[in-house]
């Protein structure tokens, strides 16, 4: 469509808005509202030009005027003449363009205010109070796994302990010194509780009083040797008790880590299946946001 210019003369302007008069316009959008108000408007016949005014927007100061305010229903002489304000002069494509975006607006916002619900949603006091627990636990089982540490490394001290006692008592009990003193004992019990005849005269009172004097020197050295073998007795008898003391707190110890063993399983099952969850929710919550 050619926009006439404003610089028409006012007998080829009016001679236009007389046809325009009589045959409604229809080149021009339909928000103007043309034909409904010549449909509903009865016009007189225009004064002559000598006594008609100039239009308003003729002057200089009339487009002004006329820009600012846009059109004016009321008005015959610009009814059908669009104004150049950005306030009065909208195309229809520029209406399309408008209300796509106002589409894509409310889209945009709809999305938002999902995205809002779904992270509402995820930070739920259940997810808050799941978390919660998923994080005791994480610190228990660091706590359970410490405690096991510390376990191990005294079992390990206990474990080295007991090999160090029961060397010990193999070192006693392997000792050939030991067997020779029991052998000796026995010689001289059987000595002592064997009849002797001092009636023959073939031995001298000295040979008498060397056996004497060894009798009683073995004598002491049997008393200094069952004095030792009572103390090593002793040594070994506090050794077996002691092994028994340490097998037993071995045993238990064994059977504490093997309770804890599996109590840490068990937190390790039911932190996967807290881990599973947590993952199948974080999926669940992208593929919405997608």
């Amino acid at each position: 469509m050619q926009k006439k210019h404003r610089s028409l003369d006012g007998a080829q302007f009016m001679r236009e808005f007389d046809q325009a008069t009589r045959h409604a316009a229809t080149h021009y959008p339909e928000y103007y509202q043309y034909d409904n108000y010549v449909n509903n408007q009865i016009y007189d016949p225009p004064p002559p030009l000598q006594q008609q005014q100039q239009p308003a927007f003729y002057s200089p100061q009339g487009t002004a005027a006329a820009m600012g305010r846009g059109y004016d229903m009321n008005d015959p002489l610009t009814v059908n003449v669009p104004s150049s304000s950005a306030t009065g002069y909208y195309q229809p494509q520029q209406r399309g363009e408008t209300a796509a975006l106002q589409r894509e607006y409310n889209a945009l916002n709809k999305k938002l205010n999902y995205v809002m619900n779904s992270i509402r949603t995820f930070w739920s006091p259940e997810l808050k109070k799941e978390r919660q627990l998923r994080q005791d636990e994480t610190i228990r089982l660091n706590s359970l796994q410490n405690k096991i540490c510390q376990q191990a490394a005294e079992l390990q001290v206990i474990q080295n302990e007991l090999e160090k006692r029961e060397k010990d008592i193999n070192q006693l009990l392997s000792e050939s010194e030991l067997l020779d003193m029991e052998e000796e004992l026995r010689r001289l019990r059987r000595q002592l509780h064997e009849p002797r005849n001092f009636t023959e005269k073939s031995v001298s009172v000295h040979e008498l009083q060397t056996l004497k004097t060894k009798m009683e020197r073995s004598e002491m050295t049997l008393s200094e040797k069952m004095r030792e073998l009572a103390s090593a007795e002793m040594r070994a008898k506090c050794a077996e008790e002691q092994n028994a003391e340490l097998e037993k707190r071995v045993e238990i110890l064994t059977r504490s880590n093997t309770a804890h063993e599996a109590q840490l399983q068990l937190l390790q099952d039911d932190l996967g299946v807290l881990r599973q969850k947590l993952e199948s929710r974080n999926q669940q919550i992208e593929s919405k946001e997608n």
